[in-house]
């Protein structure tokens, strides 16, 4: 990545968004998150590329470009570009070879433990729906992203202390087996949860 975005990406604490500016990411990207600035600094640590133009950074994640004033490290929008995947079955497809499989599992892991919920993208990621979002799955370069919702509610957290997470996130690294009765009682947790 050229230097201006080693810049961004060693000054990701900075990252901020007006409310407006956050309403518009969410508006955008079709999100039903909390937090887009931290969706958006998650997706800017693994983007596939970083490109400073004039004043701003774009960021290029997956079929997301996220711009970024490189001055302030205001987020100014998010949006999709052209082609984004509309069902996971295309979601899975557009992914590296190596990866299927284990995006499949994963999708049949959360079926399993959510057998009533159905399947959609929602915020460019695979969801599973009962009622609310209950889980989402992404591609990173490094991992693969678990999005539960607020994980401070987990009671899960001895046996999440093994990976990177984030107040809405776990992160599942390549380079490690991924825990997939991990993933099915927090999908089953979840269930639970959203019939009270």
């Amino acid at each position: 990545m050229a230097k201006y975005g080693n810049d961004l990406l060693a000054n990701l604490d900075k990252v901020h968004t007006t409310e407006l500016g956050e309403q518009r990411i969410k508006r955008n990207l079709k999100l039903e998150i909390e937090d887009a600035v931290n969706w958006c600094i998650q997706k800017t640590e693994h983007a596939d590329n970083i490109v400073r133009k004039g004043k701003n950074w774009y960021v290029y994640a997956g079929n997301t470009v996220i711009t970024i004033n490189a001055y302030s490290f205001t987020i100014i929008t998010a949006h999709k570009q052209s082609g984004a995947p509309s069902a996971i079955d295309e979601y899975i497809s557009v992914q590296a070879e190596a990866v299927r499989p284990i995006l499949e599992k994963i999708r049949k892991t959360i079926r399993a433990a959510a057998p009533d919920a159905s399947e959609k993208i929602a915020w460019q990621m695979p969801t599973f729906w009962q009622g609310e979002n209950l889980i989402h799955f992404a591609v990173f370069k490094k991992h693969i992203g678990i999005y539960p919702g607020d994980l401070s509610r987990l009671p899960f957290k001895e046996r999440l202390a093994a990976y990177h997470c984030t107040r809405g996130a776990i992160q599942f690294p390549y380079d490690k087996p991924i825990d997939y009765e991990l993933i099915a009682d927090i999908t089953r947790w979840r269930v639970s949860v959203s019939r009270k």
